[in-house]
């Protein structure tokens, strides 16, 4: 008798265990309301939406938020990542390319240590810059938020706070140019980029990142040492130059590397 009513009290138990436990998950797990911000960037010269270079920070702890569901950034992104190459998907509205630290003391995996304290870009006071779609969005809960857009060296930078309760907004941001020297004869380039182009991808994504920093050429070198080469190119000559609209890629060889300094 009293192990058959023991058997009917653990039954009462897991009876009721059962009919709670959604209510308790529901508790215990329910996500924070969250709303999603959209952001439009805009090229005031062109009439045309843009790619950029972005950062969203949370005013209240500064923690570093990342398109599209505003995950909080535990790591800048790493060296290996660019050996391996970065791919660009074209069709994906909430791609974001890699996080790249821009203040701070770093190392060779993730800012090479010898700018020490010295700001990535004199007018950048973020901790770092990812690149973005043109049109993005990102969810985020409550709170004071901020957001700063660059377009390289001839676009005037953007800042803006901005406040999330629980209902969905949309900010276009309009980027304008401080000066066009590409009318005065003079374009913008990067002579120094290392990155692998073998993929169709990878290329897309340099295009890309040319576009968002607004640099017309960008120099992509295969980097020599001892042991043969990293980042490596297609090919090299006018024959794998590669042209979209005013941004193109030039591949060529940095090599070799000493202490004393690259050839390229």
């Amino acid at each position: 008798m009293a192990s058959r009513n023991r058997l009917g009290l653990v039954a009462s138990i897991l009876t009721i265990w059962a009919t709670m436990s959604p209510a308790l998950e529901q508790t215990t797990y329910a996500a924070e309301p969250r709303a999603r911000i959209q952001f439009n960037l805009w090229d005031v010269p062109s009439g045309k939406p843009v790619p950029a270079m972005v950062c969203i920070r949370d005013l209240e702890d500064n923690s570093v938020r990342l398109p599209p569901d505003g995950r909080i950034m535990q790591q800048v992104s790493q060296t290996h990542e660019f050996y391996h190459g970065i791919e660009y998907e074209a069709d994906n509205p909430d791609w974001i390319g890699p996080a790249r630290k821009t203040l701070g003391i770093g190392d060779n995996q993730d800012r090479s240590f010898v700018y020490e304290e010295l700001p990535s870009l004199p007018f950048w006071h973020e901790p770092v810059v990812y690149q973005t779609q043109p049109s993005f969005s990102i969810k985020l809960e409550p709170g004071r938020y901020q957001i700063s857009v660059a377009r390289g060296m001839e676009y005037i930078p953007i800042t803006e706070s901005f406040t999330v309760a629980t209902q969905d907004q949309e900010h276009t941001l309009k980027l304008d140019r401080w000066v066009d020297l590409p009318k005065r004869g003079w374009f913008s380039g990067d002579v120094h980029v290392h990155h692998p182009t073998t993929k169709k991808a990878h290329r897309d994504f340099l295009l890309r990142y040319a576009e968002a920093e607004d640099l017309h050429v960008v120099n992509v070198l295969e980097m020599g040492h001892h042991r043969g080469t990293d980042f490596k190119q297609l090919g090299f000559g006018k024959k794998f130059r590669e042209v979209r609209g005013a941004y193109c890629l030039v591949s060529g060889q940095e090599e070799p590397r000493s202490t004393f300094g690259h050839i390229i």
